[in-house]
């Protein structure tokens, strides 16, 4: 699957893809859990600053350069609720990085592990 040229990744348990328009309101809202802030490095801590982030991701100019370095996408479970975010990022050294946050209701599901499986295949 593409979207607008970019691969999605997907397996039995979730889809990782681009972040669409349609995504702003439940971005928004897996913002607004506050319990995910716990291992964050970062805080959206309004709604108005979850949708100003969300635009900045939706236009990011990585999403274009056929070298991408930076990756955020939007981690959807098989029915196509979004669950949250997860990133990979390679830096400037060779080393890369990724991670993933979830919304509450979406944890314990085996989401985490599947985009984290998602990703490893992936960069590697």
């Amino acid at each position: 699957m593409t979207s607008e040229g970019v691969p999605w990744l997907a397996n039995e348990r979730v889809v990782l893809r681009d972040f669409v328009a349609s995504d702003e309101g439940d971005f928004a809202a897996w913002a607004a859990d506050d319990t995910m802030y716990e291992f964050m490095r970062w805080r959206l801590d309004s709604d108005s600053s979850a949708r100003t982030e969300f635009r900045r991701l939706v236009r990011h100019p990585e999403i274009t350069n056929p070298i991408r370095r930076h990756w955020s996408v939007a981690v959807v479970n098989p029915s196509g609720e979004f669950c949250g975010i997860a990133g990979l990022e390679s830096a400037a050294d060779g080393t890369m990085e990724f991670g993933w946050y979830l919304s509450r209701e979406h944890r314990g599901h085996g989401y985490a592990t599947a985009a984290s499986e998602l990703m490893i295949d992936f960069a590697f």
